[in-house]
């Protein structure tokens, strides 16, 4: 799962010029007890340049910074975990210029049904809003992790340039290649638009407007204001919190250690606006669990049967304030941001904050039904 990359010169000579062994044990054993700062650094430029290249195409990267959290030597090389922050803005000056969009608008103009074209245009004005206002011009904050493999040679422990560098981005879920790090290219962008009016035009009124049978809660799908339930993950997630319970919580919640999430998500959702009910309050399991076991009935079970998000696996429709939902393990986290290019998450245990969210084949997404800013019912299929 990782990518090789050749060293810069320079970064490559701080790295032959300090990395200095305190002790070894073995000819395949290297143990390292400290580094040099400046090896710290070299380090640590070596992956925010791959940063700032993978986003190039279609950011500009105002500031970033890293910090080293892991150093371990093991036979193949010195494994360095980096942490990395950084502001993005898109290039774009419009959200019209962005290649989702531009799918979008291309295959709009291909319906000539009135009544569909009206359809597919409300969706695309609501979506153009959302970026023009939100994103377009904003820094966005992102932070990820990534995992450096750096070859050592035994005599000397030096690297030359024509060193070869393992590289990958660390998910949720595992190690990931950092093409799979960097956003899909401008084609497949404006193709996803494309295939999104498909999927606006076989959503019905009546899939938009149904009635639930069960319904408990008193709000309504109207009442949930996806953006504020996004600044609540914000105000209270610190980015990688190692303490438990998290600093950053809310303290008029109770924290669940090593199980916060959908305490969390669910808090989120209330601070949006949806009401509590004995069904769903503090403490339940509606509440306090994601509804992965099929034996408990969950947050995601009983969002949708309240009529309040619909499960799907469109990446794309997942606007800030939808729910992510993990498949292959219990968990789950709150969408911060999604420009159409990119998308970053809030969530507990683990403690993250606008962090990169990459993954496409072991996730669900639970998005609001009503599109609170761009005032639109969201196409369900």
């Amino acid at each position: 799962m990782f990518k090789k990359r050749r060293l810069s010169f320079l970064v490559a000579m701080l790295l032959i010029l300090s990395f200095i062994p305190t002790a070894f044990a073995s000819a395949n054993n290297y143990n390292f007890t400290s580094i040099s700062r400046e090896n710290e650094e070299a380090i640590i430029t070596y992956v925010c340049d791959q940063v700032i290249e993978s986003y190039a195409e279609y950011y500009t990267i105002p500031s970033i910074s890293g910090q080293i959290v892991s150093l371990i030597t093991e036979s193949d090389g010195i494994h360095a975990t980096v942490d990395v922050g950084f502001k993005k803005i898109l290039l774009a000056k419009s959200a019209s210029e962005l290649p989702y969009i531009k799918g979008l608008e291309s295959e709009l103009a291909n319906i000539t049904d009135d009544n569909s074209n009206l359809l597919a245009k409300e969706q695309i004005d609501a979506r153009k809003k959302d970026l023009d206002d939100n994103y377009i011009g904003k820094e966005q904050e992102e932070n990820a992790t990534f995992k450096v493999i750096i070859p050592i040679a035994k005599d000397g422990f030096s690297i030359e340039e024509s060193t070869n560098v393992e590289i990958c981005f660390q998910s949720e879920t595992g190690e990931m290649n950092m093409s799979d790090f960097a956003p899909a290219s401008e084609s497949e962008l404006f193709n996803k638009g494309v295939e999104e009016i498909d999927s606006i035009l076989k959503s019905t009124d009546i899939e938009r407007y149904v009635e639930i049978a069960a319904k408990t809660n008193p709000s309504s799908a109207k009442d949930y204001d996806r953006i504020k339930a996004r600044g609540y993950v914000r105000d209270y997630s610190c980015g990688k919190c190692t303490t438990s319970p998290h600093a950053c919580r809310n303290k008029n919640y109770p924290f669940y250690n090593g199980n916060d999430c959908a305490n969390f998500v669910s808090q989120a959702i209330h601070a949006g606006g949806i009401a509590t009910e004995s069904n769903w309050k503090s403490g339940t399991n509606t509440w306090v669990n994601t509804g992965y076991s099929s034996s408990i009935y969950g947050l995601k079970d009983y969002m949708v049967d309240q009529g309040f998000f619909f499960a799907s696996s469109n990446k794309n429709k997942a606007m800030a304030g939808s729910i992510i939902y993990w498949t292959s393990y219990s968990h789950v986290g709150l969408v911060d941001q999604n420009d159409t290019v990119t998308m970053t998450f809030c969530a507990h245990t683990n403690d993250r904050k606008s962090s990169s969210f990459k993954n496409i084949s072991d996730v669900s997404f639970y998005i609001p039904v009503w599109d609170s800013y761009g005032g639109v019912w969201t196409p369900q299929n």
